[in-house]
């Protein structure tokens, strides 16, 4: 795999940072088909809807949404382009910066693109035994995951984790007609220990999650078709998300697995 340090950063948490550059070149080459994407819905008096001339549509366009529409575009391609080239697999989508504002058409622009992939776990090499001695329920085995499994998780992951669900809580509260600070007052909760609370849950969730696939993957425990299948039969909506479905599954296995361990 390339290891260009000058484009690719990786961090030992497995985060990732991407130093891009988007060429003066094709960024004019991109206004122009911007341009006339525009002047394609554009109305202006004494002319046809789409038949505008090009430089009454650039007088009277906003050139941030314009410069948004280029970004957007060519980052796209360029980074899928970059994940591609350096084996990269992300599981989170990327934070963009631009290192050198503002943004015009006579120069390049530089973009640092941040993501993370899915960090490297330890499972305690006593793991077995441990569950297998407390002849474990589910919560047990759980409990006992997270303190025999040791991980480092990127903090761009535990922030894009965090922040969904803070976002998720807002949107709940409000639409049940209520303030959030109300709704703390009531939990007898502050902002700051909320969002360290949702945090302290996604890193377990995390570290659950990645213990359970690493056990599944050591053990050769997978998912068939038939089994979805059968999901899916008692509750066809499920369709709509495989991936959720055979995650559980998979879930399930690995956890009946270990209760069975003697």
């Amino acid at each position: 795999m390339k290891t260009d340090i000058k484009e690719l950063e990786q961090l030992k948490d497995k985060t990732f940072v991407l130093h891009l550059t988007i060429s003066k070149e094709n960024l004019l080459k991109e206004y122009q088909e911007v341009l006339k994407a525009f002047q394609k819905n554009f109305t202006k008096k004494g002319f046809r809807q789409g038949n505008v001339p090009l430089n009454i549509v650039e007088s009277e366009l906003d050139k941030n949404q314009a410069y948004s529409e280029i970004l957007s575009h060519l980052l796209s391609h360029l980074y899928q382009d970059k994940v591609k080239e350096y084996g990269l697999r992300p599981v989170i989508d990327p934070q963009i910066k631009i290192t050198n504002p503002p943004l015009t058409l006579d120069k390049d622009w530089l973009v640092d693109v941040t993501a993370a992939e899915l960090p490297q776990i330890e499972l305690d090499k006593n793991l077995y035994q441990k569950i297998a001695k407390n002849n474990s329920s589910t919560d047990l085995i759980i409990k006992t995951l997270l303190e025999n499994t040791k991980v480092t998780l990127p903090q761009i992951l535990i922030e894009s984790d965090v922040q969904k669900n803070l976002s998720r809580m807002v949107d709940q509260i409000e639409s049940a007609g209520m303030k959030v600070e109300d709704y703390l007052k009531s939990k007898n909760e502050t902002s700051k220990s909320y969002q360290e609370k949702i945090e302290k849950q996604v890193k377990e969730e995390w570290t659950i999650n990645l213990a359970i696939n690493q056990i599944s993957i050591n053990e050769k425990i997978q998912v068939e078709p038939k089994d979805a299948e059968e999901i899916f039969k008692k509750q066809p909506e499920m369709k709509n998300n495989p991936e959720l479905v055979f995650y559980l599954l998979t879930q399930q296995k690995v956890i009946d697995f270990l209760k069975n361990l003697k």
